[in-house]
């Protein structure tokens, strides 16, 4: 009925929390019949995840910018470890270390 995403999570997660909160405050422990309830939630939170587009190509090259600084910082971290346990010299050769030789320099000055 409904596909996988961050508003079905939320209305999932909104639902439980509802149907909790009513059942401590009222202690009504009866089960629900239907899903309208989650039906209700899921219509209501909706403008919360809707998108506007103004232009096509904006969210493309957005996406690639994120897409990029979530690889150069999982590079960072990747490596990071490596010196946090003094074992630098088995990842002196991996393209990652020279990205993160660079954050470390940056991050000296």
């Amino acid at each position: 009925m409904y596909q996988p995403s961050p508003l079905l999570s939320h209305a999932l997660t909104e639902t439980v929390s509802g149907v909790m909160k009513n059942r401590r405050e009222t202690r009504n422990v009866v089960a629900l019949t239907n899903h309208n309830y989650l039906k209700k939630v899921y219509e209501g939170a909706k403008p919360l995840f809707a998108v506007v587009r103004n232009e096509q190509g904006k969210s493309t090259v957005e996406n690639t910018e994120k897409l990029e600084e979530d690889k150069r910082t999982a590079a960072i971290q990747y490596i990071e470890q490596y010196a946090a346990i003094g074992q630098l010299e088995f990842v002196k050769n991996m393209p990652e270390y020279t990205i993160w030789l660079e954050w470390k320099n940056d991050t000296r000055r």
